[in-house]
């Protein structure tokens, strides 16, 4: 999984398979995978399915920027 990150999606913060935490994000918020949910540092999720959002995006650093100062 590290190594796919690294080489396909950059440094982005992922859980590891079958921790704790990633079962209780699977068993109350993921509906698909790969799931990218944005969230503060403080744990307030700003979006829950961030893959549509970027689909859907014409201006990539932008809608970082937003998520940034949300």
């Amino acid at each position: 999984m590290k190594l796919f990150q690294q080489q396909y999606h950059g440094n982005w913060f992922h859980l590891p398979y079958k921790s704790e935490l990633a079962n209780h994000f699977a068993s109350t918020m993921i509906k698909h995978i790969p799931t990218l949910i944005i969230m503060k540092p403080n744990g307030i999720i700003l979006n829950r399915d961030a893959c549509q959002e970027i689909r859907n995006c014409q201006n990539p650093k932008e809608l970082v920027n937003h998520w940034k100062n949300c």
